[in-house]
């Protein structure tokens, strides 16, 4: 028959054992409910985050889209290949009147693009400033050149051709931007 005293030895880790663990357990399961309800504020802060991004980059596009196409028609219209004059006008009228139309079509696009610079993509941005710049280039050319000049009509063609390639390309990469932005 076993001692007393080693009876005692043996109740005391049958029950401090257990209870050890248990309390190591409930330490353990708290330390990582923590963890988990951290990460779960850091992911929804990231969610919310991204989706005010994305509100403000969409805003941006559909507001600069609409500029844009404004710059493009103006500058198509300074060296029409089909022009219908007002015989009311004199040519030098109708001159300073679409480079004003251009003008101020170009200054709302370059107002928009460079106040909203670092909220889109860089290869947008780079898109944007060539299309900004055909446009001027146009309008310089059409200030400048002689009418009766072949170059003349040969450059409106060429600026015409590179600022409808600019909005495409513009266009493609705007859907592509916002295709890669999911909101979970």
């Amino acid at each position: 028959m076993p001692s007393i005293g080693t009876y005692n030895k043996h109740m005391d880790y049958t029950f401090w054992v257990p209870t050890i663990i248990s309390i190591v357990s409930i330490v353990w399961n708290y330390i990582q409910s923590r963890k988990i309800l951290r990460l779960e504020t850091e992911a929804e802060a990231k969610r919310l985050i991204h989706k005010i991004q994305f509100e403000k980059e969409f805003s941006i596009y559909s507001e600069m889209w609409g500029k844009l196409v404004d710059v493009k028609n103006a500058t198509a219209e300074l060296r029409p290949i089909m022009d219908q004059l007002d015989s009311g006008k004199t040519e030098d009228e109708i001159k300073m009147e679409r480079l004003i139309k251009l003008q101020n079509s170009f200054n709302e696009a370059a107002r928009l693009f460079q106040h909203n610079r670092p909220f889109y993509s860089k290869e947008i941005y780079n898109e944007v400033e060539k299309l900004l710049k055909t446009s001027r280039s146009e309008a310089l050319g059409y200030q400048l050149k002689n009418k009766g000049d072949i170059k003349y009509w040969e450059d409106a063609e060429k600026n015409v051709k590179l600022i409808d390639s600019s909005v495409d390309k513009i266009s493609d990469l705007i859907r592509k931007r916002i295709q890669v932005v999911n909101i979970v």
